[in-house]
């Protein structure tokens, strides 16, 4: 399971394809903008209240892993992080 701010998914990867099998918003979050793949780079946009987090997901190492953006209303980008799949 991958997390960010706005909610989680749980991804595959099929060589270096990735595929989203699951998503959840967090409380407060509505999800939309999906690329459930498999591509190289699967995708999905949590946005609730003044925040909007994407997470994009790739298999380059055969493991899903997660780089999510969170941007404020004022649009600029609050962070960027990985995380390994599992």
């Amino acid at each position: 399971m991958l997390t960010s701010a706005g909610g989680t998914i749980v991804a595959s990867c099929a060589g270096s394809r990735a595929y989203l099998v699951s998503w959840s918003p967090q409380q407060g979050f509505g999800a939309g903008d999906v690329v459930r793949g498999p591509t190289t780079s699967a995708q999905v946009t949590f946005t609730g209240g003044q925040l909007t987090v994407t997470m994009i997901v790739s298999c380059g190492t055969g493991v899903p892993t997660a780089t999510s953006t969170t941007v404020g209303s004022g649009g600029g980008a609050a962070s960027t992080w990985g995380d390994d799949g599992d």
